[in-house]
């Protein structure tokens, strides 16, 4: 019979308790970004966007999912990223659930490429770094920024996403 040491046993112990969680990562021109799993209904293939006038540049317009008109986002445009680049031949729709104002509403996220569903633990998920006056920097839509390997993934709250002042610095104003 093996007899563990104290330390052994929390190590076992704070193991088992390590809350995992998994998001959909895909990416905007080659960066990676996430978003929680729970929160994707589907996605789909690129469809045809019917535009919406005087709306802001970032909401390409809306689409018909089985008979529900749902708005479609570009996730691009929404995060002021350069896109006269060739078009990807993997761009998609991200359909999402997001609980505005106690009702849950779907949204359609652009995206350039879906990469694949991320296990990260809690602890490998932190905030952006401080500036100098040892502030959070603001972060606008991020959650966090998970740790895989190498790489950082940036986690997207997507109510901040989908809500039309949910960033700080945003200049996007209707007429």
């Amino acid at each position: 019979m093996e007899v563990k040491h104290p330390e052994q046993v929390k190590t076992s112990e704070s193991k088992e308790k390590e809350v995992r969680k998994r998001f959909l990562s895909f990416l905007l021109k080659d960066e990676l970004y996430g978003i929680d799993i729970l929160q994707v209904q589907e996605i789909i293939q690129l469809v045809q966007v019917t535009r919406i006038p005087r709306v802001v540049d970032y909401i390409s317009g809306v689409i018909n999912l089985r008979g529900q008109v749902i708005p479609v986002l570009d996730l691009r445009k929404r995060f002021k990223i350069e896109s006269n680049e060739k078009k990807f031949k993997r761009q998609c729709i991200i359909v999402v659930h997001v609980k505005v104002d106690d009702n849950e509403l779907l949204f359609g996220l652009k995206v350039d490429e879906i990469s694949e569903v991320q296990t990260i633990i809690t602890k490998d998920i932190q905030t952006p770094s401080l500036n100098k006056d040892g502030k959070n920097i603001s972060s606008g839509f991020i959650k966090g920024m998970g740790i895989l390997g190498e790489k950082v993934m940036t986690i997207l709250d997507t109510k901040k996403v989908v809500s039309k002042d949910g960033c700080e610095d945003s200049d996007e104003e209707e007429s």
